[in-house]
């Protein structure tokens, strides 16, 4: 293929960063299946490695690891074809200068406006690990901005001093600004532990509370989850996200979580081609799942200004505060997402905010359902959900059957062992695994047989009197 595009060419690569201000969470590994993902959807795809030294691109898709790359060549020039001819690599010491940004400040950015020109539809940066100025530029520059974390605390931690670094970010871009020189200089305070409420409330001019406002409210991230054992992890990244943004401003999108399984099958898989993936690899099914959802990519609404959560009034605007317009059910099913992953007592909230502030958030999350319920028509006062007359251990059994599954079938589809399916279905206490796991194999159970999963969830909950 020929590797740049016809000057003048109006068609420019979409450029994914992705990052995590920590290494060790599995950026690399995602990096080559959304390449390999885009590949099954029949776009060109080029993996950037810009910390050649660990080599872990070429590792992944079977480049040698041995031979040193001319670094004095043209960057075109050191594209490196892999097995599968829509799937190619460029390993970079760094941010390098390309002919076209010598003469510019920005380095990161004129690499990502540079890699935007190359023949390909897609373009996926392998940012390394922490703080640095040129990483957070590339992963702001980026089209796509992926956040990839794990449900870890030091992950975690990292990932929302990389979203302050984000903000900070956005405001030295804004410097030709005065108001921007004012704010970072209440910034550089505290680098690493500002939140928006103290930010805003130090300074009480009009200018530099707006544009700090648009600095936050513009920042589009989207969350990945990677290493998620179990389903309810993957669920709390909503609410992990709606913390982030009444903390810092900044309001993740969530594209989805990656099981955490047994990774020797990528290494036992990484020569199979590209156009096709196991039916019972789950990573690479999770992938395919996130791929869906950003090919293609409604870029409109992506770049659109989030809001800025601090800011909004809950009793107001409800819709806005608990983010009804992302779909996912009714205004019911939506606040119990957020309010279950604020409560958890060892969630993964409890890594963002303090218990006060989780405390706080709670109460406005009330404050915003009780409102969004009253305009919904809905000023019942019922309880979120109603007892069933069937124990609800029954009604997954009898569910099953219906379907015509043996609790060996049902294992496979939910991997969901055997012996917690048998115990579920008795409601047998002394059988059951702790809460968290239970709900997370209720949830998984239900999705699975088609059945309601926030009713009888709570139902069996409740009947436990765990409620």
């Amino acid at each position: 293929m020929n590797l740049t595009r016809a000057a003048g060419s109006a068609e420019r690569a979409s450029v994914i960063g992705l990052a995590s201000g920590k290494g060790g969470v599995g950026r690399s590994m995602i990096a080559v299946e959304l390449g390999r993902a885009l590949v099954r959807h029949g776009k060109t795809v080029l993996l950037v490695d810009l910390e050649i030294r660990s080599r872990s691109l070429a590792a992944l898709v079977e480049l040698t690891v041995f031979n040193e790359p001319d670094f004095y060549a043209p960057l075109v020039e050191r594209i490196e074809k892999t097995g599968n001819s829509s799937l190619d690599v460029l390993q970079l010491d760094g941010f390098e200068l390309t002919a076209e940004s010598e003469d510019h400040g920005d380095v990161a950015h004129d690499l990502t406006d540079f890699l935007r020109t190359l023949d390909y539809d897609w373009v996926i940066l392998d940012l390394p690990g922490g703080f640095e100025l040129d990483v957070v530029s590339a992963f702001v520059s980026s089209d796509l901005s992926i956040l990839v974390t794990l449900p870890e605390p030091s992950a975690l931690s990292a990932a929302s001093n990389f979203l302050r670094s984000c903000v900070l970010e956005a405001l030295q871009r804004q410097l030709h600004l005065a108001p921007a020189e004012a704010l970072l200089e209440l910034m550089f305070r505290n680098p690493l532990g500002w939140c928006f409420a103290d930010i805003y409330e130090q300074t009480s001019d009009s200018a530099q509370r707006e544009l700090f406002v648009q600095a936050c409210s513009r920042l589009s991230i989207g969350l990945l989850m990677n290493k998620v054992r179990e389903g309810s992890e993957s669920e709390q990244a909503l609410s992990l996200c709606h913390a982030w943004a009444l903390e810092l401003g900044v309001w993740p999108r969530v594209l989805g979580g990656v099981l955490h399984d047994d990774r020797r099958w990528f290494f036992a898989r990484r020569l199979a081609p590209a156009a096709s993936h196991p039916q019972k690899d789950s990573i690479a099914g999770d992938i395919e799942e996130i791929v869906r959802r950003i090919n293609p990519m409604d870029w409109e609404a992506w770049r659109a200004p989030r809001a800025c959560l601090p800011c909004i009034d809950p009793a107001q605007n409800p819709a806005i505060f608990l983010d009804l317009d992302a779909g996912g059910g009714t205004v019911r099913q939506r606040y119990r997402r957020l309010w279950e992953g604020y409560r958890r007592e060892a969630g993964l909230i409890s890594f963002v905010l303090q218990n006060e502030a989780r405390t706080d958030a709670v109460k406005l999350l009330e404050a915003a359902y009780r409102r969004a319920a009253i305009d919904d028509g809905d000023q019942s006062g019922a309880p979120l959900v109603s007892r069933v007359s069937v124990p609800p251990g029954q009604q997954l059994k009898d569910r099953r059957l219906a379907l015509g599954l043996s609790q060996r079938e049902l294992s496979l589809k939910t991997r969901v062992g055997v012996r917690h399916i048998e115990a579920i279905e008795a409601m047998n206490e002394r059988a059951l695994t702790n809460r968290v796991y239970l709900k997370a194999y209720l949830a998984e159970l239900t999705k699975t047989l088609g059945l309601d999963t926030e009713r009888l969830v709570e139902a069996y909950m409740q009947a436990l009197g765990q409620d």
